[in-house]
């Protein structure tokens, strides 16, 4: 992708970013407040916003990444790639130990056994059970925080006259991915501190041609930044949970690179990691056949958006704190 593209895309992930908080001003300043409990309405402007951040794909809504094909295969050994970090937005403290000023590209496979991955789906299945989406489009499911967004909108998983319930064996597999995706980050980029924050979830693209987005959050096709849509994100992970050209088609990872964009194929089990801030723009390509599944996590180097890991059947909607 050109400079001027890349400006250009940039350029409308902020514009998007700033229209959703003149629309949700209230919730964002909760959000970004450790001393502040959250509204629901809060907590599911934070998981749209982080949508947005995770889905995403050319403006075009092209399906064709094009660039360096990073791989289609099985990696013997992971694949990793320097990048300088751009400057941190002005007002954010440098943390040392964390804003390090050369960060890696990270992707390698196998990174969680068939096992887990089978146990993280199921957990999908009984959590998006009430989901509207299924026909098309996005839905996530966040299990720590309690809540599912679809095309319809934002409902709890832990409430209602439904409720849904998990084991004690699947609540320590979705743990263990939290530490697990943490410490390859830290060990990866050699930090020193590093905090998980909210939101995380799994996300479901489900590829239907004939799905029409009911609102702005649901058009997965925009060029983005990490941290021009929540600014407390320092670093980001996912790991796959499904298989490009087997599972589904489309939905490939492209990282806008000036001029050759590095385009990563989805492997079920394959984990990717990346600084969130300007030096990685990047987007997905729509996902034009089946369903796509993807694990998604965040961290930050800020204590005060450290989030709790509770796993324990309930709605948490405050940062750093314990109440619900």
């Amino acid at each position: 992708m050109a400079s001027a593209e890349i400006q250009r895309a940039q350029a409308r992930a902020k514009e998007m970013a700033r229209a959703r908080s003149s629309r949700s001003a209230r919730g964002k300043k909760l959000l970004q407040s450790p001393r502040s409990k959250t509204s629901i309405a809060s907590m599911a402007a934070l998981a749209v916003v982080a949508l947005a951040v995770t889905l995403s794909s050319l403006a075009t809504g092209s399906s064709n990444a094009g660039g360096r094909l990073v791989t289609a295969d099985v990696l013997e050994t992971p694949w990793r790639e320097a990048v300088q970090r751009a400057p941190l937005p002005n007002g954010e403290r440098l943390v040392e130990g964390c804003h390090v000023p050369e960060t890696w590209r990270h992707v390698e496979d196998a990174f969680i056994s068939d096992e887990e991955i089978d146990i993280l789906l199921r957990m999908v299945e009984k959590g998006m059970a009430s989901s509207r989406g299924d026909t098309g489009g996005p839905t996530i499911l966040d299990v720590n925080g309690g809540f599912m967004k679809d095309g319809m909108g934002v409902q709890t998983i832990y409430g209602g006259d439904s409720p849904v319930s998990f084991t004690s064996e699947e609540y320590k597999v979705y743990a263990r991915m939290f530490d697990r995706i943490r410490e390859r980050i830290m060990e990866v980029n050699n930090l020193e501190t590093l905090y998980f924050t909210a939101p995380t979830f799994v996300a479901r693209i489900v590829g239907n041609e004939s799905w029409t987005p009911l609102e702005l959050h649901d058009e997965y096709w925009h060029p983005h930044v990490d941290k021009d849509n929540t600014p407390h994100y320092d670093m980001s992970g996912l790991v796959y949970l499904t298989t490009h050209g087997e599972d589904f088609d489309g939905g490939e990872f492209v990282f806008l690179d000036e001029g050759n964009p590095t385009v990563v194929r989805p492997r079920r089990g394959r984990f990717i990691t990346f600084s969130s801030g300007q030096e990685n723009p990047h987007r997905f390509t729509p996902v034009t056949r089946g369903t796509r599944y993807a694990f998604s996590m965040w961290f930050s180097c800020d204590k005060a958006h450290q989030f709790k890991t509770f796993l324990d059947g309930k709605v948490h909607r405050a940062f750093h704190r314990d109440e619900l």
